[in-house]
């Protein structure tokens, strides 16, 4: 049986628009008089559309309008049973689960970093470069003393001085990311902080 789109909308419950909106990705075929046949319009909502959404607002083969609902309620308002409350608790839960198991998803993908884990890396990096800086007079000073022909004390204490100041000094500028991940360089650079 071949049935317009306004009655297979009323139907199965969806507004005009959206059975041709669903027609037309589908790719059902009309005949001359825009007409639909019944059994593959319902085949393919059976295919394509969620079980739990094909019945909403469906009432004895009418549409029924769901009543507007406040998000954060806890209890249901006259005229709203309590199956109504729990099936929206239920929804919004379920789309919570989805979205967190969306991100460990990514997780798993390597798309994300933990900041903690990328904060734990960085002052491991950070501290192995001072630890290097610092023991760069004792392995360099002997060597420039013979070369210069230079007291090689006086030499060290000289490098491990400046060394020190420079390391105090990049200390005080800060660090080199802001909380909110922007370079801190740049916004000092341009006098913004």
């Amino acid at each position: 049986m071949r049935l317009p789109t306004r009655e297979l909308a009323a139907e199965v419950g969806i507004s005009h628009r959206a059975a041709n909106i669903f027609v037309a990705r589908v790719g059902l075929k009309r005949d001359q008089d825009g007409k639909i046949d019944r059994k593959a319009f319902l085949a393919a909502r059976a295919q394509y559309v969620n079980p739990a959404q094909q019945q909403r607002g469906v009432k004895g083969g009418r549409p029924v309008k769901a009543p507007a609902r406040k998000a954060g309620r806890a209890s249901p308002q006259r005229g709203e049973s309590h199956s109504d409350s729990l099936g929206e608790a239920q929804r919004q839960r379920e789309w919570l689960k989805a979205k967190r198991e969306g991100l460990q998803l990514e997780k798993l993908e390597a798309k994300l970093i933990d900041v903690a884990e990328v904060e734990a890396a960085a002052f491991e990096r950070a501290r192995a470069e001072r630890d290097a800086l610092l023991n760069l007079p004792a392995r360099v000073a002997p060597i420039l003393a013979a070369e210069f022909e230079i007291d090689n004390r006086k030499l060290f204490l000289a490098l491990e001085k400046q060394i020190r100041l420079f390391l105090s000094e990049r200390a005080e500028a800060g660090p080199l990311l802001n909380s909110n991940g922007s370079k801190a360089i740049s916004d000092r650079a341009h006098g913004g902080g």
